[in-house]
């Protein structure tokens, strides 16, 4: 015997009454003598017992002058039982046979037999059956002795495990109510976790050891999610999930209370936070592993049990539905009509190890085994039906679908799923409901400490007089930064992050197959190999499966990139999948409709690039080598920058208004991403391909992809500036106005009236007047006489006003960085008539604002860092733009722009280049001016040209002598090929009655054509002949 089952004996056979001699009569044999120390009764008058307590005498055991016998232990247990006058400390009837039970199982099997043994067993069983039922028979006011028996014992002692188990099946058999005798057992589970408010730091480990042995007895199972059940009419339903005996399990975080872990945040030392979060990870994976085995042991259990816990999950999902809004992830977490972050959490926990089992082994066919149809099939309305198609989960039909279904298509025949689909959709919901929810108020949580930093910095300079004022900032400084920590220590769990990672990371593989499979595919049965161009049409399941899919998927993709990379540090394969998933679905909007979930997919692109140059080294895997191959030698590489340049077009085509915000995160990764591409040949290689591919199907009634990405780029380079420009002049005036005696009263911080570039010498600070000083000590104290509520809504304005100008700074550089790269290796595209006035038109306006006259009302005072605004940066990328692009088309090109060349242009640009550093780049930007200048006499002469003209020779839209006129076929305009071209590009109608347009629809105008070359050469030669 082992020691272990040794100590459980030693305890029960410290309980058992000492051997006593007989007083009289013939001495009783050994079989008696045994029964009465293990049952501690007795029908003989005994002598004082030399130690511990004598065997209780029964009267009418004696009366019937038999010994205590195996034919008389039933009558007299049940005479002990009835005793009312009892020591104390005996206990009552369910703790008599409780400590009986110990004494057998301690006895050994030479003093006891088997078949003995099991006979006095089913005696105590059948006693504690009946004490259970009807404990007021036996002088118990309730079962207050049955449960503390369970915490005493349970889990501890093997021997009331089995007796336990054994009662309970004995009340199955005899049909007792065990909801009503369990009841207050299973309901102690939600009163002790609801006293401590889901407190992590004093979780009772005792409960989660009752839910686990109740969960392995189905009937026992059953009453445990019954018990559970909330009803649907409860206005508060969402968060009476974490109130109920199963749900309180899963309610302990480190999310609530708040308060309870990193106290005084900023005084916490790394290794300090170490410590706290791994003590948290240690309770969160304790939860995680003692419920998972909970509802492992409930599925097992099969029949109704396993029915009533899917559709417990389902209810409690749908009952949360509101956490996937926007508005819940504003919210602390803790209040509100849902259930708290921590419990969604758990429950995601839950969820993902029971789906291991069919996605740890992305090559078996389980995964495939997932119907995409579950979500759009019918929900059945009876729980039979629900049981019997492993159908559940309501409402998904109204979620989102990667493509949207036909009006005019059925939904998919009612059919039977199985477990592993319904978990698989029940995790993904749970982990939009919780994980995503929490990802993304971690993020939010991130920039509000930035932003909080940069308050309490710009406090510090007006800290005199606003001591109260300071403190508060600091409050609620610190307030954030524990719940940031809270939150960061929850997410972290790196069990979690492992499961989650493996989970979708099979998901991406999943979602790959769905979308490879062609229209009339059968059901999957193994992995097929992706090849492009991928099958179109797409299969219907598409239409059948929420967006929620990819929206779980890059979330935890960019978060774990962000803030937990090394987790991925070993997962070279997961990245490969991932990678894949990406290409399939980026630049696809036939797999995938909406352009902002496929941005994303462009922002986990970027979580999956190497390492290169200073700002970039924040991949996912650890060794820039693994990173390195995904790109080069991934079987779908090639695809990378056709599918960037898709979904960088894509954005702008929504037909839906986009926050310049959202823009901005869209687009920051995707340079970043063209930017490595261009750095390597095979990628770049592909740039090229692309532009050639454009600019033979010029014409094409769908504009190349390539064409349309450049002349998007134009777009956004006129935008971005132009709107970056507007702003730091904005920024100017009103720093300048509030510098002024009359509007001291509503300056700002300090720290935002010392706002400039010190870039160089063009770009220093604006003189100020003597009075500066006495005028500054004026306004700090005149603002510090404003109510607080003024201040901070002044102080808000103008820090969403520099957040803008800052966005608006950093992307119209990035987009000017974009066309610099570009037009290093490619030319031509740029030079073709529908683009080269665009071209020219954009630099020579932006060069102008740069370093013409009008570039002083772009200063502002003292720290311009803070807005990103750097004008030698733009310039400089200008500047090359022209000397990569120079030729005698493009520079008769810039001579034509008579909004905004001069000859002065370049002389201004010349010296701007000269402070700042760029001489190296003087001698090709004067090739450039020198070669525009002798385009200005030709310029002159064409321009006296089409001044003679008749009107028909003109275009009707810029008024210039049309070179090769086309008629447009609806409106019958005639216009030159060049200019509807370059209008296409951007409007795909006729200018003239909107009707649609493409350009292989417009026809020659060949004879008018013919009649302007020959009245061209006709006035040339009369020219000539006149000089002469």
């Amino acid at each position: 015997m082992s020691e272990q089952d040794q100590q459980p004996r030693d305890r029960a056979a410290a309980e058992l009454p000492a051997k006593s001699a007989c007083s009289s009569g013939p001495a009783p044999d050994r079989s008696t003598l045994l029964l009465e120390r293990l049952f501690g009764v007795t029908g003989r008058r005994l002598a004082a017992a030399g130690s511990g307590p004598a065997p209780l005498l029964l009267p009418e055991l004696a009366a019937s002058g038999a010994p205590l016998s195996l034919d008389t232990l039933q009558e007299a247990v049940f005479e002990r039982l009835m005793v009312t006058d009892r020591p104390a400390d005996e206990g009552d009837a369910w703790t008599y046979l409780v400590r009986c039970s110990g004494r057998v199982a301690a006895e050994t099997s030479t003093q006891l037999p088997d078949e003995q043994r099991a006979a006095v067993r089913e005696l105590i069983v059948q006693n504690g059956s009946t004490v259970l039922q009807q404990p007021d028979i036996f002088g118990m006011e309730n079962r207050r002795s049955f449960f503390e028996s369970l915490r005493a014992h349970l889990a501890i002692d093997g021997w009331f495990d089995d007796f336990l188990r054994a009662v309970v099946l004995r009340l199955v058999e005899e049909e007792a109510p065990l909801r009503d005798i369990f009841q207050e057992t299973f309901q102690y589970i939600q009163r002790v976790v609801g006293e401590t408010k889901g407190s992590l730091m004093n979780m009772d480990r005792f409960v989660y050891s009752l839910a686990t042995f109740m969960s392995t007895m189905a009937p026992l199972a059953e009453t445990l999610v019954s018990l559970s059940e909330v009803p649907d009419t409860l206005s508060l339903g969402g968060v009476l999930y974490c109130r109920v005996p199963l749900g309180s399990l899963l309610w302990p975080s480190a999310l609530n209370p708040v308060g309870e872990f990193f106290d005084q945040p900023v005084t916490l030392t790394q290794q300090s936070v170490d410590v706290v979060n791994s003590s948290i990870w240690t309770s969160e994976r304790f939860i995680a592993e003692t419920v998972h085995k909970v509802f492992e042991n409930i599925l097992r259990c099969g029949g109704r049990a396993r029915q009533l816990l899917l559709r417990w999950i389902a209810a409690c999902l749908r009952a949360n539905a509101g956490r996937a809004k926007i508005w819940h992830t504003d919210m602390d977490g803790s209040g509100g009509h849902m259930a708290p972050d921590g419990f969604m959490l758990n429950l995601g926990s839950v969820l993902l190890r029971l789906s291991l089992p069919f996605v740890r082994d992305l090559d078996s066919p389980k995964l495939l085994e997932v119907d995409p149809t579950y979500c759009a099939a019918p929900m059945p309305t009876s729980e039979e039906q629900q049981a019997a198609r492993w159908q559940h989960l309501a409402d998904l039909d109204k979620e989102t679908c990667l493509v949207p279904r036909p009006e005019d298509a059925p939904p998919p025949a009612p059919g039977k799923f199985n477990f592993r689909t319904e978990c698989f959709y029940l995790c993904h919901k749970t982990l939009q409901l919780g994980l995503k929810v929490l990802q993304d108020k971690l993020s939010k949580l991130n920039g509000e400490l930035g932003r909080m930093q940069r308050v309490y910095r710009d406090a510090l300079t007006q800290a005199a007089g606003q001591d109260a004022e300071l403190e508060g900032i600091k409050g609620r400084f610190e307030g954030l930064m524990q719940r940031y920590l809270c939150l960061k220590a929850a997410l972290t769990e790196p069990s979690r992050t492992e499961h989650a990672s493996q989970f979708l990371t099979a998901t991406a593989v999943w979602l790959t197959q769905q979308a490879a499979r062609p229209a009339d595919d059968e059901p999957l049965r193994s992995r097929r190999e992706l090849t492009f161009p991928l099958p179109s049409p797409v299969h219907p399941s598409l239409s059948c499966i929420p967006e929620m899919l990819a929206d779980n998927l890059t979330s935890h993709l960019l978060a774990v990139g962000r803030f937990t990379p090394e987790q991925w540090s070993v997962a070279p394969d997961a990245c490969r999948h991932m990678f894949s998933f990406i290409l399939v679905f980026m630049g696809s909007t036939e797999r995938m409709r909406n352009p902002h979930l496929r941005a994303q997919l462009a922002a986990c692109l970027e979580v999956l690039l190497p390492d290169f140059g200073e700002e970039h080294g924040h991949g996912l895997l650890s060794a820039g080598y693994q990173r390195q191959q995904l790109f080069l030698s991934h079987e779908l590489a090639d695809q990378v920058v056709p599918a960037l340049l898709h979904v960088f077009v894509s954005i702008e085509m929504t037909g839906q208004s986009v926050q310049f915000e959202e823009k901005f995160n869209y687009r920051r990764p995707m340079y970043v991403i063209m930017k490595y591409l261009w750095s390597v040949d095979r990628h770049r290689n592909m740039f090229f391909s692309l532009s050639e591919s454009a600019e033979r199907d010029m014409d094409s009634a769908t504009p190349p992809i390539f064409l349309r990405f450049i002349n998007l780029l134009m777009n956004d380079a006129v935008f971005l500036l132009d709107e970056a420009l507007s702003y730091m002049t904005q920024l100017r005036d009103q720093v300048q106005h509030r510098q002024t005696e009359e509007y001291g009263a509503l300056t700002t911080s300090p720290s935002h009236v010392q706002v400039q570039h010190r870039q160089t010498e063009e770009y220093s600070a604006l003189t100020t007047s003597p009075s500066h000083v006495q005028v500054q000590h004026r306004q700090t104290e005149e603002y510090s006489a404003l109510p607080a509520q003024q201040r901070h809504q002044q102080e808000a304005n103008f820090r969403h006003m520099g957040m803008l100008a800052r966005f608006h700074n950093i992307m119209a550089r990035e987009t000017i960085s974009a066309l610099e790269m570009l037009t290093s290796g490619i030319r031509s595209i740029f030079l073709q008539p529908a683009i080269v006035d665009r071209v020219v038109a954009m630099l020579n306006y932006f060069l102008l604002q740069l370093v013409g006259p009008k570039r002083r009302e772009l200063k502002v005072r003292d720290t311009s860092d803070d807005y990103d605004f750097k004008p030698g940066e733009l310039v400089t990328g200008i500047c090359k733009i022209y000397t990569q692009l120079e030729c005698e088309q493009f520079c008769a090109a810039v001579a034509a722009d008579e909004r905004s060349y001069s000859p002065q242009l370049f002389t201004d640009a010349i010296q701007v280049l000269a402070r700042i550093g760029q001489g190296q780049l003087i001698p090709a930007v004067e090739s450039v001016a020198a070669q525009v200048a002798g385009s200005g006499a030709a310029l002159k002469a064409e321009e006296d040209l089409a001044a003679q003209a008749p009107d028909h020779f003109l275009d009707p839209i810029i008024s210039s002598l049309m070179a090769d006129p086309v008629r447009l076929p609806t409106s019958g305009i005639i216009c030159d090929r060049s200019t509807i071209a370059r209008h296409l590009l951007s409007d795909q109608s006729d200018p003239f009655n909107r009707k649609p347009l493409t350009m292989e629809q417009v026809e020659p105008a060949a004879e008018l054509k013919a009649e302007i070359e020959e009245w061209r050469r006709q006035k040339l030669a009369e020219r000539s002949a006149g000089d002469r």
